[in-house]
């Protein structure tokens, strides 16, 4: 079985209160549709919101069982990092670790830091990340392959999981 995934996060004003959605369906029955969504009301940003989506979305995947995940995101910031072309199948060495192609090739994902040791920003996501992608390489998971899907643009997946985490973000209780 194959999966198409889609995650995105939301964020009002950026920095603000955010939310984030994951939603995916078995490609030969697209009618089937799991989804999740959660939010934030502390300040934070639209990049942690689309960071928290993704790692949602591997952790929800850990017990079923694909051959492989294609997962589109309309962030540049995620795809870029882990891949240098901004898209494709995430590959693994031997020992489980995750072949970063991207800016993270040159940045100490276990720490959190770039190469210089300059503390990455949203780096409490980024070691999250990193750990749940090592252990997709450990458990010899199925394929995981990243699309890039422009925003607010008519893909239906897309425009779903955008309606889902802007619903996500937390708004103030008016007084009655």
């Amino acid at each position: 079985m194959d999966l198409r995934a889609y995650t995105d996060g939301s964020c009002k004003p950026n920095p603000g209160a955010g939310g984030w959605a994951w939603v995916y369906h078995s490609v030969k029955n697209p009618s089937l549709v799991f989804c999740d969504s959660g939010g934030e009301s502390k300040k934070t940003t639209n990049n942690r919101m689309e960071m928290m989506a993704l790692i949602q979305l591997l952790q929800s995947l850990h017990s079923l069982t694909f051959r492989k995940v294609n997962i589109y995101l309309d962030t540049q910031y995620v795809l870029k990092s882990l891949l240098s072309n901004g898209e494709g199948r995430m590959n693994f060495g031997l020992s489980g670790r995750p072949m970063y192609t991207g800016y993270a090739k040159k940045w100490d994902m276990k720490k959190g830091q770039k190469g210089s040791g300059e503390r990455l920003a949203n780096q409490d996501l980024w070691i999250e990340l990193h750990k749940e992608l090592s252990w997709w390489g450990a458990h010899k998971r199925p394929q995981l392959i990243f699309h890039w899907v422009k925003g607010h643009n008519g893909d239906p997946g897309n425009e779903l999981v955008d309606s889902l985490a802007q619903n996500a973000v937390p708004r103030k209780s008016s007084p009655l």
